[in-house]
């Protein structure tokens, strides 16, 4: 395969380019982006000093938080939630995309994580659509692209979902929600 040979001034440019649009963002804001355009161009792992910041801490139930990074990591968390159904797999990789690594939640990232952890779940998008249809909802779809049925779309899981993940969390596992 032939490389491509990049000018060094052309590398600099764009160093540049990117320090000056980060510039005025706050630390943590700037490690969120940096997150996004590593996922994007599949950069692979950031470095830990790199690693976006959960939200207010990892809450794990009502009053304990867990310090430092031990459930930054998405096999961490999903082996401490111990999930059972395949809705369930899906929340909480689901959250922790969203409160903990910040990233945009579709159904594709989620597939992908649960793959990587050794849970593919099939059919992917009933699942989402079971979720989004308990009541109360445990995730909400904030945007679709394409006009197909299969057109990607994003999801926010709800409160009352994050809710549901912390229990999981807290006591191991929750009743079946399938």
């Amino acid at each position: 395969m032939d490389e491509v040979k990049i000018d060094e001034g052309d590398e600099l440019t764009a160093m540049k380019v990117i320090a000056d649009a980060l510039s005025p963002f706050e630390p943590k804001t700037r490690k969120r982006i940096v997150g996004w355009v590593s996922d994007k161009f599949e950069l692979g792992q950031l470095p830990a000093s790199m690693q976006p910041e959960p939200k207010g801490g990892t809450v794990m139930g009502d009053d304990s938080v867990i310090q430092g990074t031990a459930l930054q990591d998405a096999a961490t968390l999903f082996e401490k939630a111990s999930p059972s159904t395949d809705a369930e797999k899906v929340l909480v990789v689901a959250y922790w995309m969203q409160e903990m690594n910040h990233e945009s939640v579709t159904a594709v990232r989620v597939n992908k994580k649960l793959k990587d952890l050794g849970h593919r779940v099939d059919h992917i998008n009933r699942v989402f659509t079971g979720l989004i249809e308990q009541k109360p909802s445990l995730v909400i779809q904030t945007h679709k692209s394409g006009k197909a049925k299969q057109g990607r779309k994003t999801y926010k899981v709800t409160t009352e979902g994050i809710k549901r993940v912390k229990a999981m969390l807290a006591t191991g596992q929750v009743g079946p929600e399938e």
